[in-house]
């Protein structure tokens, strides 16, 4: 649900071009901190139904999103289970 992100790093690749290419990626991803500086967070989980089910999906045919006709309204978000858990930290 939470990836965490480095927008300014160069991507690894199975193949570079040079000895020295490879070396510079390296040494840019050696000098990242554990603790990244932002995240992207996955939010449409939490909006799930109690089956993963999204209250509203992308209709394949005209490509527009649309109510969720199996969504089921009445049961309790993931986000709400969040919400009410004794599980946090403030």
């Amino acid at each position: 649900m939470v990836n965490p992100h480095w927008p300014y790093l160069p991507e690894h690749k199975k193949i570079y071009s040079s000895k020295q290419e490879e070396e510079d990626v390296e040494k840019a991803w050696d000098s990242v901190p554990d603790d990244p500086l932002s995240y992207h967070f996955q939010y449409q989980v939490l909006d799930a139904d109690d089956r993963g089910r999204l209250p509203r999906i992308i209709d394949p045919e005209t490509e527009q999103e649309v109510e969720n006709v199996h969504f089921n309204w009445n049961c309790k978000s993931a986000l709400r289970a969040v919400a009410d858990s004794d599980n946090k930290v403030g």
